[in-house]
């Protein structure tokens, strides 16, 4: 993550092992999460969108910044049953 060059990325895995069940798992998870995506609101929000706008790489990392900021504020202010 956070790469801004080309990588190459080489996955070993191996016949009857563990590696398959993974991968299967996976699989299916990706099928879940692309269903999902396909018929979700932010999906339809996204296509109905009229305008193009392109946020840049120091706007997108802003935003996340403020939005962890908040969740940790609102994380600390919680307090913990003992």
């Amino acid at each position: 993550m956070g790469q801004t060059r080309n990588v190459i990325v080489y996955r070993l895995l191996t016949e009857e092992s563990i590696d398959e069940t993974m991968m299967d798992i996976l699989g299916h998870k990706t099928d879940i999460f692309n269903l999902y995506a396909r018929d979700s609101d932010v999906a339809d929000a996204y296509e109905r969108r009229t305008t193009t706008s392109e946020v840049s790489e120091s706007q997108a990392k802003n935003k996340v910044f403020e939005v962890e900021k908040k969740r940790l504020e609102e994380k600390e202010s919680i307090p913990v049953e003992a």
